[in-house]
């Protein structure tokens, strides 16, 4: 939608010009009142399907260090084991 006074494009939240600060018309308001409903829905259905902002951390990587050696370690103890029911 454009102003009605200088044609500058309407902003999608408010009911005023942000350019000359005429007021809009009925008209005008009640389709922005459309707008924002058919946008506060959008938002709901994402909120609803779980979209959410992802934030990104630092993973500790000592753990994941020490998991590997013990699978590591496990690994050799079973090849052992193994090697030695084989050859008794």
């Amino acid at each position: 939608m454009e102003c009605k006074r200088c044609g500058h494009v309407l902003s999608k939240t408010g009911f005023t010009c942000t350019n000359c600060g005429m007021m809009m018309s009925a008209e005008q308001i009640k389709k922005q009142k459309e707008q924002m409903d058919i946008q506060k829905s959008v938002e709901m259905v994402s909120e609803k399907y779980g979209h959410k902002n992802i934030i990104y951390e630092k993973r500790d990587d000592s753990t994941l260090k020490w998991k590997g050696i013990f699978l590591l370690l496990a690994l050799l103890l079973l090849i052992i084991l193994i090697g030695l029911l084989v050859y008794f």
